[in-house]
């Protein structure tokens, strides 16, 4: 075991190594770490991979800019509350009264942006050092949030400031303490005639030797209001969940968390004796003897808006392996949601579904004034000390059930660890974060190296027709930096930031060339191949350092330009500004295939030209490698690069993207239940032949057995359908467990049943531009699903399941009918499950 000396000098490594002290320090602790605390602080926990830089001889003059707009939703308006008036015991801050210290942590950065601590003041307050370890440390809330958080905020604001402190050797022989009396969702002053405070009446104080009500202003220091919201921000302190990107939120990144915050829970974060005693009572009653095994499941609900609600199926997933590995066992449920107890009551009973009797609604309770908030704040503490007391736990991001994870180590030491905890929303490979491995999971752990998951290898999609993996899950295994950077290097490329670097001042400095444009010119086939034409243009663009101009051609589609149905392409992709674009590696022309004069004049009529096909296959990953890929992605693959070009290109303009948002509502899309996506292509389809598509035009009923395999599996009830069928409506009575959900005013079949759709928008039959957009709508709708039923033979579909993938940061779960997905646009060089052919 760790002896308390140990645990302080790592914490003081771990948080001063982080925060930029001197190297000295580290090399007076270097005994305790061995250096694994030091190396462990590469998992997004700084700016800087150089810690030690922060504040040495080479640290930058000016703070670096860091960090997105914060979204509005968490931003409450400034309220200076009670001013003394409503609450007897209230003394305003020290920013306020200046008859205590004030210490300024505040970074450079407006509200509207996340926080970083500057290094520059960190050294300033490293020169106020001896001056605040002779005074207390008063730990207060962020009153700008007050109308506005959740319950663990507080207890997280308290741990970081302490966090902090420690880490910068602030706290001396006078002791800190934490005084919250104001009035908000979680305390209400004026009633509480014992004149305790929020944080007395659920935790015990930080120090039994501070108590302030007989501390003098002048024997006090706080963090500035603006500092403690600074800290919450830093990605040096605790998080409780990923609050932007640069938060990683992997496996690494919140086994990381939990260490840091054990460090500082163990020694001052302790619920009151009273709640424990509660939750004791009620675990010793309800989960049996000691030889049955409980599983806590934190399900939330209502309000959650942090990050994306988690169906009850996936839970159930979870839960199911647990009850069949655990006959006997139990499940422990905490949330706030009336439906989720209704779902896992139906499911597993009173017997072995247990819940505590808590407030639920349909709507948030704890931020509803009206309901008792002294029992908002009992229930929701015990739930997260029962949920500490079961033997495994599934999660998502939220307070309740962090805290759980640390109430385990503080308040229920002496107990074993955890045999798991799930975390359902952990983004990277994997989605277990293992605090204690059993055995079975130990035999098992050698081969589980050798299966690679869909995120560690993204090209198994092209090995692969069908992909259910064991839950349905989002492994945001698509946000890391290369996903970054290739957005970037596109929205540079088509920026006219591009342009201005080429031009006269670019040739002034000195060089010989300017950097070279190229208009991708579309090879109008099917829509879907329409697309896939531009794909190829735009590889050869990134890799030898090309402007992009919006794609011109339109001719049988009829468009007046790409405008018309997309967004040009000259805005940047989503998150970034042109500020934030990033110049690709290769900035000079170097490219003498004049690939980039056939990729501006290629047409449908081109099949035979020898020189297109030349390039054509130049840029064939199937027939050269990855090589052929700009150099940062062959790492990631065929299907990363195809992915991330799509995508950026097919940004539906705004009109069609609001369209898309209202029709989903029209049709009863729902809000928190997952999806299936299908695609039926019948209608002209039909008419061509096996040997030009290499695709059977499979009934309805057909793909609804693929339908059938996820729906069951991941416990799916809605199905979208896009298709050109106008015959497939009748089947669905036959399937009465599914909502579906279709454009019934959509036109189809008629005219399309007895000939081509290129025939038809050849001949003018069909307006063109119209076909185009309602097309481009359904790609649209397809990439919402949560999973896929297709045929990868179609274009349409390999670029719906882009999208998709796009949409959800992952590999969603997905069935191809025919064949596994490809992309060799005018090569070809795709091959079917039975063997056949085909361009892909």
């Amino acid at each position: 075991a760790t002896s308390h000396l140990e645990a302080k000098m790592r914490l003081l490594v771990l948080v001063a190594t982080a925060f930029g002290l001197v190297s000295g320090l580290q090399n007076a602790l270097e005994p305790y770490e061995g250096g694994v605390w030091l190396h462990s602080m590469d998992h997004g926990m700084t700016p800087s991979s150089n810690l030690t830089a922060l504040v040495g001889e080479n640290s930058p003059k000016k703070e670096e800019k860091i960090g997105e707009d914060r979204p509005k939703k968490f931003l409450t308006p400034y309220k200076d509350v009670n001013n003394g008036k409503k609450c007897p015991t209230y003394v305003a801050t020290c920013g306020k009264t200046k008859n205590c210290v004030s210490v300024d942590l505040v970074d450079k950065l407006p509200i509207t942006k996340y926080r970083t601590i500057p290094h520059e003041k960190i050294i300033k307050v490293l020169q106020q050092r001896k001056d605040l370890r002779s005074k207390h440390l008063r730990i207060r809330s962020i009153q700008e949030w007050y109308f506005a958080c959740g319950f663990y905020t507080f207890p997280l604001i308290v741990m970081n400031q302490l966090l902090v402190a420690k880490a910068l050797d602030l706290i001396g022989d006078k002791k800190p303490f934490v005084y919250m009396p104001e009035d908000h969702h979680y305390h209400n002053c004026a009633q509480n005639k014992s004149q305790l405070d929020f944080w007395e009446k659920w935790f015990q104080p930080v120090s039994s030797e501070a108590n302030w009500r007989n501390i003098s202003e002048e024997d006090v220091w706080e963090f500035s209001q603006d500092s403690i919201v600074t800290m919450y921000y830093d990605t040096r302190t605790v998080h409780a969940y990923p609050y932007s990107e640069r938060d990683s939120g992997d496996a690494k990144w919140i086994q990381h968390q939990r260490e840091l915050a054990g460090l500082v829970n163990t020694e001052y974060l302790h619920v009151n004796s009273d709640l424990r005693k509660e939750s004791l009572e009620y675990t010793s009653g309800a989960f049996g003897s000691e030889e049955t095994k409980v599983m806590g499941v934190h399900m939330r609900g209502t309000d959650k808006f942090t990050s994306h609600k988690i169906v009850p199926e996936t839970y159930i997933a979870e839960t199911d392996l647990f009850m069949k590995n655990n006959p006997d066992g139990k499940i422990f449920l905490a949330t706030d949601d009336p439906e989720y107890v209704t779902t896992m009551k139906n499911k597993y009973g009173n017997d072995k579904l247990l819940t505590r009797p808590v407030m639920r609604a349909a709507h948030n309770i704890f931020y509803n004034d009206s309901v008792d908030k002294d029992k908002k704040c009992r229930e929701v503490l015990l739930d997260s000390l029962v949920l500490a007391q079961c033997d495994s736990m599934v999660k998502t991001w939220s307070g309740v059930s962090e805290f759980a994870v640390y109430f385990r180590d503080s308040e229920f030491g002496q107990s074993p660890k955890f045999d798991k905890v799930v975390d359902l929303q952990l983004e990277g490979p994997s989605q277990i974060s293992v605090l204690a491995m059993t055995d079975d999971e130990e035999s098992s752990k050698d081969e589980e190296k050798n299966n690679l998951t869909a995120c560690e290898d993204m090209d198994f999609i092209r090995r692969n027709s069908t992909y259910l993996p064991p839950v349905l899950r989002y492994l945001k295994c698509d946000q890391g930096h290369e996903s970054k950077q290739i957005d970037s290097q596109l929205s540079f490329l088509a920026s006219d930031k591009c342009d201005r670097y080429s031009g006269s001042a670019f040739m002034n400095k000195g060089h010989d060339h300017i950097r070279p444009k190229i208009t991708p010119h579309l090879v109008e086939l099917g829509f879907g191949a329409t697309m896939h034409s531009l794909v190829k243009p735009m590889m050869m663009a990134i890799k030898n350092g090309y402007c992009i101009h919006d794609p011109i051609g339109w001719n049988k589609y009829n468009c007046s330009s790409w405008s018309q149905l997309f967004q040009s392409v000259d805005t940047p992709m989503s998150g970034l500004d042109e500020d934030s674009v990033v110049e690709p590696i290769q900035t000079s022309y170097k490219d003498s295939s004049f690939c980039h004069l056939v990729f501006q004049g290629q047409s449908r009529w081109d099949w035979e030209y020898k020189g297109w096909k030349k390039c054509s296959l130049d840029y064939s990953v199937e027939t050269n490698g990855v090589q052929v890929l700009p150099e940062p992605y062959q790492k990631k693959g065929l299907f990363f690069t195809v992915a991330h070009i799509l995508s950026f290109l097919m940004r539906p303009k705004a009109a069609l993207y609001k369209e898309v948002r209202e029709f989903k509502e029209k049709i009863g899309w729902p809000k928190d239940q997952p999806v299936i996506a299908l695609h039926v292509r019948h209608g002209d389809s039909c008419l061509e032949t096996a040997t030009q598509q290499a695709r059977k035009c499979d009934s309805f009923d057909t793909h609804m057995e693929s339908v059938e395999k996820i729906a069951k599996k991941y416990g799916i009830k809605h199905v979208y359908i896009a298709t050109d069928s106008d015959t497939i409506w009748k089947g669905l009575k036959k399937y009465p467990q599914y909502t579906f959900l279709y454009d019934k005013k959509e036109e189809r079949g008629g005219k399309r049943n007895n000939e081509t759709v290129d025939i038809l928008l050849e001949a003018r039959r069909l307006n063109g531009c119209n076909e185009a957009y309602n097309v481009v709508k359904d790609l649209a709708l397809l990439g919402e699903g949560d999973a896929f039923v297709g045929k990868f033979t179609s274009n349409i579909d390999r670029i719906a399941y882009v999208l998709q993938y796009r949409r959800a940061g992952t590999f969603t779960p997905y069935i191809s009918m025919d064949s596994p997905w490809c992309f060799d646009f005018g090569v070809r060089s795709g091959r079917t499950n039975t063997g056949m052919d085909f361009y892909c």
